[in-house]
Order: structure tokens, then C-alpha cells, then sequence
């Protein structure tokens, strides 16, 4: 393993297949290009990371990918998730709401706040408790306003119960 294969290899597989079109070869070279990268921790790595997550869990092999977010610094992984919450595709969204949670900051509210609009409701409401985890006094208002236009009823309930907490 070395970089110049690491990179091709995640830059070709952004994002992974969906968990039921992983193969075990595929597995086992994400795993390896994790390992590297853990030990080898390169800026251009992390943004490749973060956009590689396909629908689903990867069958448990996300979490090496987790654990090699964890070397980056907080600055790195916070511009590089601004940018990550953009993307189209539904499970690189929800893996990067998801880490939101873990490295909140007043750079994420706009592109979480944009993901309150998103079609599916678990990438919803995992922006609704990344921004709930913000220390900004607007957060609440823009919590509030969200409950007027989400549909999904237990989506709601949480929002609902997590506005009369703040």
C-alpha cells in the first residue's frame, strides 16, 4: 500500500457501492487504504474520506474510516465537512450530519441548515441534532421554523420536544 494507491482508490470509489454491491476484495481494500491512511494521515486524504461513505454502514467498515477522521484536526475536518454536506448523495450526507454531531461549530449551520430540507428523514433529523449541539442563539428560531414545514411525524415529535428543551 502507498499513497498513490490510496488516492486512486478512493478517488474512484467516491462514494463506495451501497452495502449490498460490496464485494469482500472491495472490503478488504478499504480496510487496507484505512489502515495507510491512519498511519499516514495526509491533508488530501481526508476530504476523499469523507465523500467515500455509500448508503448504509458499509457491512461495519465505516467505522476505520471514523477512526481515521479522528487524526485529522478539528479546523481540517470542519472546512472539509462544509464542503462534504454538500454532496448529492444520500449516504455521504448522512455520515457527514453524523459527524457534525461530534465537531459542532458555527461554520456547519448553513449546509446542515440546508439538509432540514432534504427528502429523507433520518439525513433530517440528524441535521436537526448536529445544530442542536451549535452554541448560537438563532438555533432555536431556525429549529422552530423547521417544525412548520417537516412532515415526517416522528421527526417532529423529537424536533418539538428538543425546541421546549433549549
Amino acid at each position: 500500500m502507498n499513497k498513490e494507491f490510496a488516492l486512486v482508490f478512493l478517488k474512484n470509489h467516491q462514494p463506495m457501492p451501497n452495502d449490498d454491491e460490496l464485494t469482500p476484495e472491495i472490503i478488504e481494500t478499504y480496510g487496507d487504504v484505512m489502515d495507510y491512511i491512519r498511519e499516514n494521515p495526509d491533508k488530501e486524504f481526508l476530504p476523499l474520506v469523507l465523500n467515500s461513505f455509500g448508503e448504509y454502514e458499509g457491512l461495519g467498515i465505516y467505522s476505520m474510516a471514523d477512526e481515521v477522521i479522528n487524526k485529522y484536526d478539528r479546523e481540517s475536518v470542519v472546512i472539509n465537512l462544509v464542503q462534504s454536506l454538500r454532496n448529492t448523495d444520500s449516504g455521504v450526507k448522512y455520515r457527514c450530519v453524523n459527524l457534525c454531531k461530534k465537531y459542532s461549530d458555527e461554520r456547519l449551520i448553513y449546509p446542515l441548515a440546508a439538509l432540514l430540507d432534504d427528502e429523507v428523514p433520518s439525513i433530517r433529523l440528524g441535521a436537526v441534532k448536529a445544530l442542536s449541539m451549535i452554541d448560537d442563539g438563532e438555533i432555536k428560531d431556525l429549529l422552530c421554523n423547521y417544525l412548520e414545514i417537516e412532515e415526517d411525524e416522528s421527526n417532529k415529535a423529537f424536533v418539538e420536544s428538543m425546541v421546549r428543551g433549549m
